[in-house]
């Protein structure tokens, strides 16, 4: 008989670190602290209910498939260069108009972080989602959201831009999430790094774990666990200190 509380918590801790987020990150979008994401992903508690539709929402899955039930993919069209002997490759993203860069060896998908870090998808002019397994390289600008499994090089980003390597770009329009450092020229909400956040105006909040912060006017608070230089900053600086 399936635990099904072990495979939420490992489908989360897993699922968090394809998209790139870092448990606070996480945690600001359900509006939860980055403590409760801990007790999630060491078994030590299950989320709420109310927040699985959320949970799958961010990390474009089903619920079924949060507790380890597998998808029924449709793969049909432009996709029909996957199919070999007339079998399908399983592939766990929607069928729908994003762009998603993969590498397989073989019939195998590949998903080690290091090793897909050893590839680039580059993509020549704009594009309207983008999600890369691997770095991505856009000479163009992003409509919508980024997400990649290492460095993002691109223009502007009107939405989300989430990794696990470094953001080099040029505005972003929501939040900026990485293990790595951000480098780009303003964010329209929350910026959270690991590394170090180099930017302009951030609207919202930042937030890096063991880098420094150098930008202009930051609107929310920041938490910083190195050095700080900012022009202003209107919230309050580490504000969880006493």
């Amino acid at each position: 008989m399936n635990d099904y509380s072990v495979i939420l918590s490992e489908n989360i801790a897993r699922l968090r670190k394809e998209k790139g987020l870092t448990q606070g990150a996480l945690a600001k979008h359900l509006s939860v602290s980055f403590q409760a994401i801990s007790k999630w992903e060491n078994k030590q508690s299950s989320p709420d209910v109310l927040l699985l539709p959320k949970l799958a929402e961010i990390f474009g899955v089903t619920i079924d498939e949060l507790f380890g039930k597998a998808r029924v993919v449709n793969i049909k069209g432009a996709h029909s260069t996957l199919f070999k002997s007339g079998k399908y490759i399983e592939v766990d993203w929607n069928d729908d108009e994003n762009i998603h860069a993969a590498v397989f060896i073989g019939h195998k998908l590949l998903k080690n972080d290091e090793d897909l870090k050893k590839f680039t998808f580059k993509l020549e002019g704009d594009a309207l989602n983008v999600d890369s397994r691997c770095n991505l390289e856009i000479d163009g600008n992003v409509t919508g959201s980024a997400t990649a499994g290492g460095t993002i090089t691109c223009g502007a980003v009107g939405c989300d831009a989430n990794t696990r390597g470094t953001i080099n770009c040029g505005a972003i329009g929501c939040n900026a999430n990485t293990y790595g450092s951000i480098n780009c020229s303003s964010i329209g909400n929350d910026a959270i790094a690991n590394g170090d956040i180099n930017c302009g105006n951030i609207s919202g909040d930042v937030i890096t774990d063991d880098g420094n912060v150098e930008c202009n006017d930051v609107y929310g608070n920041v938490t910083c666990g190195g050095d700080i230089k900012l022009v202003s900053v209107k919230g309050k600086i580490n504000p969880d200190e006493k």
